[in-house]
């Protein structure tokens, strides 16, 4: 048999270009070329299926651009991880303990991934060197926990947080050196105590905020050094605009911290350097018709984002002159839904949301701002909350549950 001898790249190519072209005629989002076969930097890879459920609930990403991805399906917790060094998403794995009672799931990332979900307890797995662990249960959760929370620092150490459902006290427990602690710290005996939001950063910081019953936006912060410091309202300002709720808390890798919530409609906002005090109370966004929001913090910097009559409204914070709007991330007045929303540590962030059935994106940066919306996945019918991870390097990962009856899990990254 005779072995060609004419290089195979060209043919290659060509059938790279024929495909992009299939992609944008049925619908798809075109796949931007460099002309040799390969994608271009800082464009949305094209989407994957990586597993089936009925929604997916939470991917995490680390430093390097490993991700990792939960989901339930019916009565059973599902994950997927990527390797960023060149294996790209592995088989999906059943995590749960196979109990059929399961509840809501999340997943943290840092030094390795944990995925964390409600089973009678608050259970864990963690993800390492290419394979999941075993099912750990965290210690003082058993019995009637739910709606956990969870993030990581890049040493590994995690945390999660969580409601006592009797009663609604929030707790939260912490994970170093291989071990839970045994007696979760009660974050607040405020039975009224509602929205909790965690944020983990790099360094192993951590920030707890919530609305209190007293009409407070209350905050803890843990430091490595310190530990666990008293209850600290981030909402100082007595201007009776309404009882705060929903609070969005954020950290970047300085240890600086940020809080935003809605007081009567308007969205206020609060900041932290690290080792500091709170600021004051601000407003970020008083213009009417705020719907949902969200808020995320890098090297300083912070982004807020929110549903804002059918588009999607942002303001940016800087150090030195605080919060500013800037430009609409989108001005359609379709009707959105599913707003996410990321940042890096060079302050550059990423949003995402819904139209129809479609998962739109933007970008923005210090330099140029909100980019132009697009539309990430190929219209492959109905779309179901979709999940954005950012990290520190700007590479990100969107999950979503997509195809109706189908029932796919998909995902698509973004290398800056």
């Amino acid at each position: 048999m005779n072995t060609p001898t004419r290089p195979l790249r060209p043919l290659c190519n060509a059938l790279l270009a024929t495909l992009v072209c299939l992609l944008a005629a049925c619908g798809g989002a075109a796949v931007p070329t460099d002309g040799g076969g390969g994608i271009l930097p800082g464009t949305w890879k094209p989407t994957e299926v990586i597993g089936s459920g009925s929604a997916a609930n939470a991917v995490a990403i680390d430093g390097d651009g490993n991700a990792a991805a939960v989901w339930t399906r019916l009565s059973e917790v599902w994950a997927n991880a990527y390797n960023a060094a060149g294996g790209g998403w592995g088989p999906a794995h059943r995590i749960d303990g196979h109990s059929g009672q399961v509840g809501s799931a999340t997943v943290a990332m840092g030094g390795g991934a944990m995925a964390v979900w409600q089973e009678g307890t608050i259970a864990t797995r963690r993800f390492a060197a290419g394979q999941w662990g075993g099912v750990d249960s965290v210690p003082g959760s058993a019995g009637n926990a739910i709606t956990p929370l969870a993030g990581m620092d890049d040493s590994g150490n995690a945390f999660v947080a969580w409601w006592r459902a009797s009663d609604y006290r929030l707790f939260i427990s912490r994970r170093a050196a291989g071990a839970w602690e045994q007696t979760p710290t009660e974050v607040t005996a405020d039975s009224a105590a509602n929205s909790p939001s965690l944020a983990v950063s790099a360094n192993g910081d951590a920030l707890i905020a919530w609305t209190s019953g007293g009409g407070h936006v209350d905050t803890r912060r843990y430091t490595p050094a310190t530990g666990w410091d008293a209850p600290d309202p981030a909402d100082r300002a007595d201007d009776n605009a309404g009882t705060p709720t929903g609070a969005q808390a954020a950290l970047d890798e300085l240890g600086n911290a940020f809080v935003v919530w809605n007081e009567g409609g308007v969205l206020k906002g609060n900041h932290r350097q690290a080792g500091g005090a709170w600021a004051g109370e601000t407003t970020v966004y008083a213009d009417g018709g705020l719907g949902s929001y969200l808020l995320a913090a890098g090297h300083g910097a912070a982004m807020a984002a929110w549903n804002e009559n059918g588009r999607v409204g942002a303001a940016a914070f800087d150090p030195g002159t605080g919060w500013a709007p800037t430009l609409p991330v989108e001005n359609n007045t379709n009707l959105i839904d599913d707003l996410r929303l990321g940042m890096d540590h060079a302050g550059n962030a990423i949003a995402l949301w819904t139209v129809g059935d479609r998962v739109m994106v933007n970008r923005h940066t210090a330099a140029a701002g909100w980019g132009q919306a697009k539309p990430l996945d190929g219209n492959a019918g109905l779309i179901l909350g979709p999940r954005l991870a950012v990290s520190s390097g700007g590479t990100a990962m969107a999950v979503w549950k997509q195809g109706g009856g189908a029932d796919q899990i998909a995902a698509a990254r973004y290398a800056p």
